[in-house]
């Protein structure tokens, strides 16, 4: 006779055969059966309810008298930069407030090879250059320009924030920092958010001069790959809610030659979050820090090495025109210039002519081990002759005048050498950093 189950059997059997299948779930996923699905997340924390300190806003707000210094910082805007102008006003202005430009470079989508042209031409004239939470990567070109305009004492900061979309490890990386995954927090002592923590170890550096307590909003946490210096730290009650470790997590490093500033929220740099506690003085400091720069040039990045007025003078036999012309050539580069008969040891200047010149700029030529005679002698090269030819050089004195000579053979190799400094074609005849000499059609 067959088996049959009344309705109150059923009515039992119902929820136990659920109550298996939640069972059989939670031993699958959390009893340690790992199949690839399952997620073990850092340790959890323990705080006792005495340890709670209740949170508290400061405002405050920081001046001081910004020191006036010449300079550009260069903004790019060419990788899809998670950022809006609004965000960044208060550090852009603290930088603009010691008298630097900051110009966003590649506001629109360019092709990799326009960026490149883009970012190679705008760091010849830079002095700091800021990437801030990049979405479209770097290429190997992209970082080998910004690697030699380190190499030049140009400043680069890099800002990244776990809760925005980038890829800046792209960049980082090659520079010596990993933005590492995942933001950190205090359970203990935060403001409002156990996210929003306060930073109180300080590295003695002019970074953090004047600092009492910093709150990032955002924080995550930036480690070294080669020999960087931790800044700024959490305590021993921040944590990492992707990384298991328990040495303090650094917020913000720099490398060890100073180039190079890694920070890892950008939160706090947002109106009003840039007030509260003292991170307006941070952002001073961070200002002062990118605008100290003393940035050396290669005659590659000719004209940009002239930030002051020009003095423009001709041989004696230079063509009438060529002062005139070389002094166009920098105004097109908003480079203010004037012609002159007689050097001002004070002023930067130009020195253009023919070859038969060569005595009256013999005084920046021998040093650097270049002559003109029957040949052009450099210690670069071997004796090269001098017909359809034009050289430059640019020399840099010990009082920071910058000087750049300008020889040709004839009017008419002078006259493409013209060109050629307009258009910035000098790579091809750069025998080193301040020497070229070009084979003129």
């Amino acid at each position: 006779m067959p088996l049959r189950w009344n309705n109150g059997y059923l009515f039992l059997l119902l929820p136990l055969s659920a109550g298996v299948v939640l069972l059989i779930a939670y031993l699958f996923y959390y009893d340690g059966l790992d199949f690839g699905g399952s997620y073990d997340p850092p340790g959890a924390v323990d705080v006792a309810l005495d340890d709670l300190v209740l949170p508290t806003l400061t405002v405050k707000s920081f001046t001081g008298v910004p020191e006036q210094r010449d300079g550009l910082l260069v903004v790019d805007r060419m990788h899809g930069n998670n950022f809006s102008d609004a965000e960044m006003v208060a550090f852009f202005s603290r930088v603009e407030s010691h008298g630097f430009e900051t110009r966003p470079i590649g506001v629109e989508a360019f092709s990799p090879a326009g960026r490149l042209l883009i970012l190679e031409a705008e760091l010849k004239r830079a002095d700091t250059l800021a990437i801030i939470l990049p979405t479209i990567s770097f290429d190997d070109r992209e970082i080998g320009l910004i690697q030699d305009f380190i190499e030049k004492d140009g400043k680069v900061i890099l800002i990244g924030d776990p809760a925005r979309a980038s890829v800046m490890n792209s960049i980082a990386e090659p520079l010596g920092f990993v933005f590492e995954e995942g933001f950190l927090y205090n359970l203990i002592e935060h403001e409002l958010n156990y996210r929003n923590i306060f930073l109180r170890d300080f590295r003695v550096d002019p970074l953090t001069e004047g600092l009492e307590q910093i709150t990032f909003y955002t924080a995550g946490s930036i480690r070294s790959n080669k020999s960087g210096i931790p800044i700024v730290t959490g305590d021993g009650n921040t944590y990492s809610s992707l990384i298991d470790r328990t040495a303090p997590f650094a917020s913000v490093m720099k490398s060890e030659d100073g180039q190079v500033l890694a920070i890892s929220d950008s939160s706090f740099f947002f109106p009003p979050r840039n007030t509260t506690t003292d991170n307006s003085r941070f952002i001073a400091n961070i200002a002062d820090f990118l605008t100290d720069v003393n940035r050396s040039f290669s005659l590659g990045d000719a004209p940009h090495f002239f930030r002051d007025r020009v003095d423009v003078i001709a041989g004696d036999f230079a063509p009438p025109t060529a002062a005139s012309q070389m002094k166009d050539l920098l105004n097109e580069q908003d480079i203010p210039a004037d012609v002159k008969q007689v050097e001002d040891l004070l002023r930067d200047t130009v020195f253009i002519g023919l070859y038969q010149d060569f005595p009256d700029v013999a005084q920046f030529m021998l040093p650097a081990g270049v002559s003109v005679g029957a040949n052009i002698e450099t210690p670069f090269t071997t004796a090269l002759p001098i017909a359809g030819t034009g050289l430059m050089l640019f020399h840099t004195g010990s009082d920071g005048r910058q000087v750049l000579v300008m020889l040709a053979d004839s009017e008419s190799s002078l006259s493409q050498l013209l060109l050629r400094f307009q258009t910035g074609q000098l790579d091809s005849g750069l025998v080193s950093d301040r020497v070229g000499v070009f084979r003129l059609p």
